[in-house]
């Protein structure tokens, strides 16, 4: 059997990145997520979505591929430099 490597996406933390995201968060319209439905499950996954798709569209990313021979010190952050 052959194994393939995993692909692990690595978001760029720095400073002006995480303070555009949080612009992001500040500015985004939470009441119709709170309000479009009356139940907490469902407005609970509509908050993660909301977040999951604020964080894809202010913080940059790059995908890289973990091979079954790399070290195991070898992290994404580390292969993304």
């Amino acid at each position: 059997m052959v194994q393939t490597g995993k692909k692990v996406k690595v978001y760029d933390l720095r400073p002006h990145n995480i303070a555009r995201l949080r612009f992001a968060i500040n500015q985004f319209d939470w009441a119709t997520v709170l309000s479009c439905n009356d139940d907490v499950s469902f407005v609970y996954n509509q908050s993660l979505n909301s977040i999951k798709m604020l964080i894809e569209s202010s913080l940059p990313a790059k995908t890289v591929k973990i091979g079954p021979r790399d070290p195991s010190y070898l992290s994404p952050a580390i292969k993304v430099l």
